[in-house]
């Protein structure tokens, strides 16, 4: 599995609980047809890949889909 990031979204000023996020900043790396498993395979509520971070190309799934847009994670 390529490098990612485990983020919480939300959390607390003191790091207290908060949304967690996976995010491949080098989305690309993770080939198209396995990122809905991957995402599976973590079971976190949002799993994103950066495919181009200058123009803010990203996919996003869940363990069971890919949405269009979700707030969670663009933060």
């Amino acid at each position: 599995m390529s490098h990612y990031h485990l983020l919480k979204v939300f959390c607390g000023a003191d790091g207290s609980g908060g949304n967690p996020l996976a995010v491949f900043l080098e989305g690309q790396e993770v080939p198209e047809g396995d990122r809905q498993a991957v995402a599976a395979e973590l079971g976190l509520s949002e799993t994103v890949f950066v495919d181009d971070a200058a123009r803010g190309k990203m996919r996003i799934f869940t363990p069971a889909v890919e949405l269009g847009f979700a707030g969670h994670p663009t933060v």
